[in-house]
């Protein structure tokens, strides 16, 4: 065997250094693998943030619009005096479906009802309060109330969110 000579070093170095580049080359590949995972990862924890946080302000703003109808006088009377009809009419039944089922309960009962119904059918926790008040003035007393459960109703949807 012949003695090695400069070019057969000047062979090996290269070779060592091209596989040391290629060692390196594949850590930086494992390295900017793990980054884009990690980049991934963020992105989708991102859009789910903002997807529950779009749909959290929508449903902020629909029991806002509730809110809204129970404060205004004549479309109170409207949801109390026809339920099912003005449901339809005012959009309610629309913005209940946005929600989920198990909130605004009291809305979703009352919604069933061709007329005004006894406040004790959607508040019986009411009844015994109900009984002390004089019969010509109980109607008004029982919208009232019932307004104010559907209010309170809200009040707790909105609560549940901003906790």
């Amino acid at each position: 065997m012949d003695d090695p000579t400069w070019l057969d070093y000047a062979g090996l170095v290269f070779n060592v250094l091209a596989t040391a580049a290629g060692l390196f080359g594949l850590f930086l590949a494992i390295k900017a693998y793990r980054i884009g995972v990690k980049a991934y990862e963020v992105s989708a924890e991102s859009y789910r943030v903002a997807k529950d946080q779009g749909r959290r302000t929508l449903e902020l703003q629909i029991l806002r619009e509730l809110l809204a109808l129970t404060l205004d006088e004549e479309a109170i009377d409207d949801l109390l005096e026809e339920p099912n009809v003005a449901f339809g009419r005012l959009g309610v039944r629309v913005q209940l479906a946005l929600l989920p089922a198990s909130e605004l309960m009291i809305w979703r009962e009352l919604s069933r009802f061709a007329e005004l119904p006894r406040a004790v059918e959607i508040a019986p926790q009411y009844a015994m309060s109900l009984a002390v008040i004089p019969a010509h003035r109980r109607r008004e007393y029982e919208k009232s109330l019932i307004a104010n459960c559907l209010r309170r109703d809200i009040y707790d949807a909105v609560r549940q969110r901003v906790e």
